[in-house]
């Protein structure tokens, strides 16, 4: 266990060195094997709990479950709040990989490469999506099955199953979200330091925003928009497959802008979905 808590603290060291933070030595968390659960860090104890002995040896969990460490240990008067909680250990596991990248023993530390924030962690979209939905089912099944059963002692199982699965969606949407968010940092732009020791809400109005859209998506709505204008000026309708418009350049304008519309939302598609699978 000595040893494995030797190799911790050398990552706490090389992760504080990229950050620029100076937590002493004298604070740093230590180690526990529990096989029965998840890696994680327990604030409470200011522990590191690993699921086994190889997890030292895979980047993304260490990174990640410092990156928890060194949030708690900076803002220690926030309350606990999971999806800001989530983006920093994301952030922590993208930090080691850099420095992992640096030290040239990423393929060691990181097999599958760059921790992407879906594919590594959850799954690709489509799968995330998936889980998402299935819980929603079973959701429904057990409220169902909730409403018709009388037995109170089966409705209060019921309603706990029900309630596992509740929180089985939320910790999803939670760890999605606070991925995908900490994914969309640019750690050379921005001071590391500053940002673990900044307030959840701070946290949250700056960096948990969702994309703007793009060139194309702007362009695509903005056609589409001049589309039906057209539409509804010219005394426009659609009728089968048939478009008929009034006066020929607003046709001939119209139908232009309608297919660039359709050309610029098929690139932006592939580009999202190309981000999101890479």
């Amino acid at each position: 266990m000595k040893e494995i808590e030797k190799d911790l603290y050398v990552a706490i060291d090389k992760m504080q060195k990229y950050i620029g933070l100076n937590i002493p030595k004298s604070q740093y968390p230590k180690i526990r094997i529990n096989e029965k659960e998840e890696p994680s860090y327990i604030c409470s104890e200011n522990v590191i709990e690993l699921s086994s002995e190889r997890d030292i040896f895979s980047g993304r969990t260490i990174g990640e479950e410092i990156g928890h460490f060194f949030r708690m240990k900076l803002n220690p008067g926030e309350s606990d709040e999971i999806l800001t909680d989530e983006f920093f250990g994301y952030l922590g596991a993208r930090i080691f990989y850099e420095i992992a990248k640096k030290k040239k023993i990423e393929k060691e530390l990181f097999p599958f490469g760059e921790p992407f924030y879906i594919k590594d962690f959850l799954g690709d979209k489509k799968n995330v999506v998936g889980r998402l939905k299935d819980l929603r089912r079973r959701l429904k099944d057990k409220s169902k099955e909730y409403e018709t059963e009388r037995e109170d002692e089966r409705r209060n199982k019921i309603r706990k199953e029900g309630l596992n699965l509740v929180e089985k969606r939320k910790d999803i949407l939670h760890h999605f979200r606070g991925y995908e968010f900490a994914y969309r940092v640019n750690l050379k732009d921005v001071n590391l330091a500053e940002l673990y020791k900044m307030p959840n809400k701070e946290v949250r109005k700056k960096y948990f925003r969702r994309e703007k859209p793009g060139i194309e998506k702007r362009l695509a709505i903005a056609s589409g928009l001049f589309l039906v204008a057209s539409i509804i000026i010219g005394g426009t309708s659609i009728t089968g497959h048939t478009l008929s418009i009034s006066s020929n350049i607003q046709n001939l304008v119209g139908i232009l802008f309608f297919i660039t519309s359709l050309i610029l939302g098929y690139i932006y598609i592939k580009r999202k979905n190309r981000t999101l699978d890479s």
